[in-house]
């Protein structure tokens, strides 16, 4: 017998407990509105002054805590990193078309991460990072106690 989605809904929010009851149970807080209201303004104020101690972005370049901003060493900086990131997208990427002119997207089992590799340098797609992938006595390795 199928059950409507309409009556599943019905059926789930009758099983629901009351509000008196999750304050029971401590899952709700016991607060009314006004109590809410005063402790969001308690954090609000504690955090704005919290903010206005934060010492402003020329005073940690005074202290030499934070670089000076260069606008065109910034731009530099993000054009290498673009560059290197398409770099590597292209190097897992496959270049040529297949059958029916696909290009296939980047392999993740094709070596991005070098923990995938099993013992025989080969990828693991299934078992990344597994113990299963570590020569020991379990694949045929022998234990030499006397090293």
């Amino acid at each position: 017998m199928k059950v409507c989605r309409k009556d599943s809904l019905a059926i789930k929010l009758s099983n629901r407990p009351s509000k008196r009851e999750l304050e029971e149970k401590n899952i709700l807080p016991r607060q009314t509105d006004e109590e809410r209201l005063e402790l969001r303004q308690q954090i609000g104020t504690k955090l704005t002054r919290r903010l206005s101690q934060r010492p402003t972005a020329e005073e940690l370049e005074q202290r030499n805590i934070l670089k000076p901003r260069n606008e065109q060493e910034e731009q530099e900086e993000k054009r290498e990193i673009k560059r290197r990131l398409t770099r590597k997208v292209r190097k897992f990427t496959r270049a040529g078309a297949g059958e029916g002119g696909r290009r296939s997207a980047p392999v993740p089992s094709a070596g991005l991460w070098p923990a995938a590799a099993g013992p025989r340098g080969g990828t693991s797609p299934g078992r990344v990072g597994s113990c299963l992938d570590s020569p020991g006595p379990l694949h045929g390795a022998t234990v030499n106690s006397a090293a």
